[in-house]
């Protein structure tokens, strides 16, 4: 997984720097910086909130076949990129694979 698309930033309907500081997430199996995060402020998440109330009314509004077909697609990439899922938890936490597969189970689900 290419971390640097991702890299200090926060979603708020696009990528985004947080207002927060930055910190690195660190593989604690060998201390290796895996990459940097953002933080997002309790401004950030008031953001958001703004942004996500009327994309919710217009979600809403889309018929329920169109609604299922995106979480379909996207359960699909999460089966189709499983094993990448697994070991970015294994990774990032420390997870041993069982629990990493448990978790990518359970939230792909």
């Amino acid at each position: 997984m290419d971390s640097s698309i991702w890299e200090g930033l926060v979603f708020s309907g696009e990528w985004v720097n947080g207002s927060g500081e930055e910190y690195d997430a660190v593989e604690p199996a060998t201390g290796k910086t895996l990459g940097r995060v953002g933080c997002g402020t309790p401004a950030d998440v008031d953001k958001a909130v703004e942004r996500a109330a009327p994309a919710q009314r217009e979600w809403a509004a889309r018929p329920y076949s169109d609604r299922a077909a995106v979480l379909r697609r996207a359960a699909r990439l999460f089966e189709e990129h499983r094993q990448e899922i697994e070991t970015w938890l294994i990774r990032e936490s420390g997870a041993i694979r069982p629990f990493a597969a448990l978790q990518v189970s359970t939230g792909g689900s």
